[in-house]
């Protein structure tokens, strides 16, 4: 499917172009999240200019265009599933630690 796009609310209306091209422009930095997007469902850029703005999509929320976000959004959650398992053990170490603490000290009172 092809969208029109808009850089942002006062820019000029460029395409249609596919998400191939749109996910080239993230890409190329020519293109950030605020920019939006309408379906080219063949009615021209005249229609497209008089379309209302809640017609118009956030290009990241159109299926097929990934903005990029997947480099970024795969480096943090590695980091976030590193951070959660290091929290997890040393949760394990403190049980276990206060475990063998009671222990030792269970008969003196």
């Amino acid at each position: 499917m092809n969208y029109y796009v808009k850089r942002s609310d006062e820019s000029k209306i460029e395409g249609p172009f596919t998400t191939d091209v749109i996910n080239q422009m993230f890409k190329d930095k020519s293109l950030d999240f605020n920019a939006m997007g309408i379906a080219d469902s063949g009615q021209g850029v005249q229609q497209v200019a008089q379309a209302n703005k809640n017609e118009w999509t956030n290009l990241i929320y159109i299926q097929g265009v990934n903005g990029g976000v997947p480099d970024c959004v795969e480096k943090r959650n590695a980091l976030l599933e590193k951070l959660v398992l290091g929290l997890i053990v040393l949760v394990l170490i403190l049980l276990l630690g206060y475990k063998l603490l009671m222990n030792y000290f269970k008969d003196i009172q």
